[in-house]
C-alpha cells in the first residue's frame, strides 16, 4: 500500500458564482414593472426594481472559505469547502481523476491499494 501525500492550506476568500437565480430575478423585475402600472407601484414595485438591481450585482457571488491544494495522484487543483479552518479531518474525491482523497491535518491524502 502506498500513500500519497500532498499539502493543504486553507483560504478564507474563495470566491463562489451563485448560479441559477437568473430566473428568480426576472420575475421579481416583471412583477415590480407590474406594480408600477398600480396605484402602489411608487412605494413597492419601484423599490423592488431597485431592490433585485442591487442583489443582481452585489449578490451575485459569495466567499466562503476552503482548503485548497493539489491532487496527490494527478497534481489538480482541489478545493475542498470544510466548515471552518479548524476542521481537522474528511473525505471527498478528486473532481479530475475521480480518486478517494482523505484529508487530515492539512494534507490530502490518498492510498493506493495493490493487489
Amino acid at each position: 500500500m502506498e500513500k500519497l501525500v500532498s499539502v493543504a492550506c486553507y483560504d478564507k476568500n474563495i470566491n463562489i458564482a451563485n448560479e441559477g437565480r437568473g430566473a428568480l430575478n426576472g420575475l421579481l423585475y416583471l412583477i415590480g414593472i407590474s406594480l408600477c402600472f398600480t396605484g402602489i407601484g411608487a412605494f413597492v414595485g419601484v423599490p423592488l426594481i431597485i431592490i433585485v438591481f442591487i442583489y443582481q450585482v452585489k449578490g451575485n457571488e459569495r466567499i466562503i472559505g476552503a482548503w485548497k491544494g493539489s491532487c496527490p495522484k494527478c497534481g489538480g487543483d482541489i478545493f475542498w469547502y470544510a466548515g471552518n479552518e479548524e476542521t481537522k479531518q474528511g473525505n471527498f474525491q478528486c473532481p479530475i481523476c475521480n480518486i478517494s482523497i482523505d484529508f487530515y491535518d492539512s494534507k490530502f491524502i490518498h492510498e493506493e491499494k495493490f493487489n
